[in-house]
């Protein structure tokens, strides 16, 4: 299990209505990781519009605090239909101002200059929580197969 961890922002030159979904999401992950610390470089990546929305990535800033609009890559990123985009539709974003949740964010975004928001996936054990005892979520030990380890399958029909 791992949790996106903040890390910075990226600002990056974009093409809303010319560009693919993927080409955009190309774009802001290589903001990102132009951005990165050499060590880090392979593991970051950008934020998808749904970790934004849904505020699941840890220590992400409360707004956006910047001039220019942020973008989160897909799943999640598109926004209403455009007849003039090549994608057919406009992006998902938060504007200068907006605070980065389902409430704060836009569904007709186009503009071309943007802040990708940088993470790392980390995973329990890197960030000392290796140890967690789910009893207390699932209400008893859980089931294991062989050599301790979880069985995936059990309880599920």
């Amino acid at each position: 299990f791992t949790i996106p961890e903040f890390q910075r922002t990226a600002v990056t030159t974009l093409d809303i209505l010319g560009d693919t979904v993927a080409d955009t999401d190309a774009k802001l992950t290589a903001a990102c990781k132009d951005a990165a610390a050499e060590h880090d470089k392979e593991a970051t990546r950008a934020a998808t519009q749904t970790e934004l929305r849904g505020r699941l990535v840890d220590g992400i800033p409360e707004a956006n605090g910047f001039d220019a609009v942020v973008y989160g890559t897909c799943p999640g990123c598109h926004g209403v239909a455009h007849h003039g985009a090549a994608h057919g539709h406009l992006r998902r974003c938060y504007r200068p101002g907006a605070t980065v949740n389902v409430k704060g964010e836009s569904k007709d975004c186009q503009e071309n200059i943007g802040h990708a928001v940088c993470v790392i996936d980390r995973s329990l054990a890197e960030r000392g929580m290796g140890n967690i005892d789910l009893t207390f979520f699932f209400g008893t030990e859980l089931p294991t197969g062989e050599e301790g380890i979880l069985d995936t399958g059990a309880g599920f029909k």
